[in-house]
This record gives structure tokens, C-alpha cells and sequence, in this order.
């Protein structure tokens, strides 16, 4: 396995698949789609989990999910907060496409020297996530913990 440069990320993905535990029938059909679970950490570093040759840190449940599974260790968050990153991962899209270019709420800094540009503080609900897609060709799918793409705003309440 080849490994990245030192460094932090904003958010780690932990991105494990591993194919579903199921009989083949009689006539040979095929097993059961693959499971895909995708865990977004926020200021997690690459070396951080035992599996990823961490020293310091044990996680023994994250290695016994990533064992079997497929492990991507090539990847970097998409902005260096967790707005952006969270929304990026969500729709396969860059933050700067969603202008949602900082963490939501952000920052207020009416005295600053350099303006900060206008962004939206929601993921609009036209937005097509990669959970729809994979809901449409027959996965189920599930959103759990932080959400920070928007709330009343987004019409989430």
C-alpha cells in the first residue's frame, strides 16, 4: 500500500466496502449488492487509526470493518473545513459549484481587511446527493450524526 505525505486533513474518510454476507442459491445467482459504509471524520489525520499504521492511537473496530474492505488512502478533504468538505462528499461536487465555501455559520468579520465573498449556508434541496443515486439503483441508505448543511434556511427544522 502506497502511503501519502505527512499531514492533516480537514476531514478523513474512511471509506470501507465489503461484500454482503449471503448464500448463493441453488442456481448459482449472484450474492447480494456490496455494502458501502462512508465515515467522514472531521480533523482527522492519515495516520490516525491503527490500520493506517498509527502507533499511538488503537481501533481495533475500525480495523475489523477495513480488514475485509476496500480501502482508498490516496484522498484529501475538499476545503479545509467541514462544510464544505461534508457537502462535497455528500453530491460528488466541488464546494466551490455548491458555493458553499466555508463552514456553516462561518465567519462574521465586518472590520476585515479583504471581503469575504457572498456563499450559501445551505445545501439546496434541489441538489442531487450520491445517498439518491445509490437509493435509486436499489441500495438503502442512511445519513447518521453531523448534518451542518443548513437548517430553517434549508427548510430543515
Amino acid at each position: 500500500m502506497r502511503r501519502g505525505r505527512p499531514g492533516s486533513w480537514s476531514g478523513a474518510v474512511i471509506l470501507i466496502t465489503a461484500v454482503a454476507a449471503g448464500a448463493v442459491d441453488r442456481l448459482g445467482a449472484a450474492s447480494p449488492p456490496t455494502n458501502v459504509i462512508a465515515v467522514l471524520v472531521d480533523d482527522m489525520g492519515w495516520k490516525d487509526l491503527s490500520c493506517q499504521g498509527s502507533p499511538f492511537y488503537e481501533t481495533p473496530h475500525i480495523d475489523r470493518l477495513a480488514a475485509p474492505g476496500m480501502r482508498f488512502t490516496q484522498g484529501y478533504a475538499a476545503c479545509t473545513v467541514c462544510s464544505p468538505t461534508r457537502a462535497a462528499m455528500m453530491t460528488g461536487q466541488y464546494p466551490a459549484r455548491l458555493h458553499i465555501t466555508d463552514w456553516i455559520a462561518g465567519h462574521q468579520r465586518p472590520f476585515a481587511k479583504l471581503r469575504i465573498p457572498e456563499w450559501r449556508k445551505f445545501l439546496p434541496h434541489d441538489v442531487v446527493t450520491v445517498a439518491e443515486r445509490l437509493e435509486a439503483a436499489g441500495y438503502a441508505t442512511a445519513s447518521i450524526g453531523k448534518w451542518h448543511l443548513g437548517g430553517e434556511a434549508a427548510g430543515l427544522r
